[in-house]
């Protein structure tokens, strides 16, 4: 039988009297929450898990209290632990990679509370696995800078590549280069043959490019049938020598086809080096070269004039 006052003071926090009068319940709370949860020290160490922090660490309560869970790939940002001790925030909440047993890595969210009961001051950590969100969110991103065909990177990306890169000259002096690169004869093969071989063939352009450069360079599809390449750290000689050879094997490229697609590869490229007072400048220095290529036959290169 509940006392009237007990059963006031209970219903005001929001707590059936039966569970307030009853200590099991919060330890059943916590041994069948589905997140994973934690009673931890100021230094991080378990002093209590739960079965679902087991499973999603895949080691066993033993393992998890036997030492602080840094050290065993299960990081808790020692700042923000810290700032719940102290008393500078209520709460912390932090994303991260943890590693489970077995060396596979598994996004997490933990957020932390204070428990303060005496001269005990304790932080229970509520731990939960965000795997799936975050390889949505991480699809997600790809997918705004990721052209769909080719699966370059897209105009927008390039252009803010290439302003960073702009701004990096501007401090450290030029120290790179951008092609544009303009199928000369490409408009016939979706007129005559279709966009599905047209695609076919800007699918292999895109595979051609990515031949001739490095994994720290930046290859887009601009649209259509152009593309753009940001190259990083490289003279103008180094400039010129890639877009020699990607005109020479978009050209042995072309040589593979049947008469129908035959000069559907030939390219004209226009080369500039990272130097100007704009992003817009510099891509119209480079569009300037191309089209300079394409008066003089295609199927070559052209060096800016602004260089």
């Amino acid at each position: 039988m509940h006392s009237v006052a007990g059963c006031r003071s209970a219903l005001a926090l929001g707590v059936h009297p039966d569970v307030a009068m009853d200590s099991r319940y919060p330890s059943l709370a916590f041994s069948h929450a589905p997140a994973g949860m934690a009673i931890v020290d100021a230094a991080a160490r378990a002093m209590v898990v739960n079965p679902a922090l087991c499973r999603l660490t895949g080691r066993s309560a033993e393992a998890l209290c036997a030492a602080p869970l840094p050290s065993v790939g299960l990081g808790v940002p020692a700042d923000a632990l810290q700032s719940l001790f102290v008393g500078r925030d209520a709460t912390c909440h932090v994303e991260t990679t943890w590693q489970r047993a077995g060396g596979e890595p598994v996004w997490v969210a933990v957020t932390g509370v204070l428990v303060s009961g005496g001269d005990t001051r304790v932080a229970l950590l509520h731990v939960q696995d965000i795997s799936a969100q975050h390889a949505r969110e991480a699809e997600l991103a790809a997918l705004a800078e990721r052209d769909p065909l080719t699966h370059l990177y897209n105009r927008r990306f390039f252009t803010q590549a290439v302003r960073m890169e702009l701004w990096q000259a501007g401090r450290y002096g030029p120290r790179g280069a951008i092609l544009l690169i303009d199928l000369d004869h490409f408009k016939p093969v979706n007129d005559r043959c279709g966009h599905q071989a047209g695609d076919g063939i800007l699918c292999a352009v895109a595979g051609e490019l990515q031949q001739h450069v490095r994994t720290t360079d930046v290859v887009a599809r601009l649209g259509g049938d152009e593309f753009g390449i940001l190259l990083r750290h490289v003279s103008g000689q180094e400039a010129t020598e890639v877009a020699r050879a990607i005109v020479s094997g978009l050209r042995a490229q072309d040589q593979r086809h049947d008469s129908v697609l035959r000069g559907c590869t030939r390219a004209s490229v226009g080369v500039t080096m990272l130097q100007g007072s704009s992003t817009e400048s510099v891509i119209a220095a480079a569009d300037a070269a191309m089209y300079a290529a394409k008066r003089d036959g295609g199927g070559r290169w052209a060096l800016s004039s602004a260089v």
